[in-house]
């Protein structure tokens, strides 16, 4: 990048995002884009938000006593995900 005449250094980018890139938003939602998956196939549903992720399960009456492992299952695969893409799920937030 040119600032004021000056070039800023280049630095190799081994893995992820650079935070505050022109480009960001639109890659780090590539780059997380088969997080989606993960929790389809387990039956639940999501809403994405910058770079929060919500997940959630609507259930019958008659599954409300599943419900909490399959979405503790999904959970796990999304944490599993996230590791393999180096990436860090908040556990205070989940």
């Amino acid at each position: 990048m040119l600032y004021n005449g000056r070039l800023s250094e280049i630095q190799r980018v081994w893995y992820g995002i650079p935070q505050g890139s022109v480009l960001g938003p639109l890659l780090f939602a590539i780059y997380t884009a088969g997080v989606s998956s993960v929790i389809v196939n387990h039956g639940c549903r999501l809403q994405l938000y910058a770079d929060d992720t919500q997940v959630y399960l609507s259930v019958p009456v008659d599954a409300v006593s599943s419900a909490p492992a399959r979405l503790s299952h999904c959970i796990a695969d999304v944490a599993t995900w996230f590791s393999v893409n180096r990436l860090r799920l908040n556990p205070v937030k989940t």
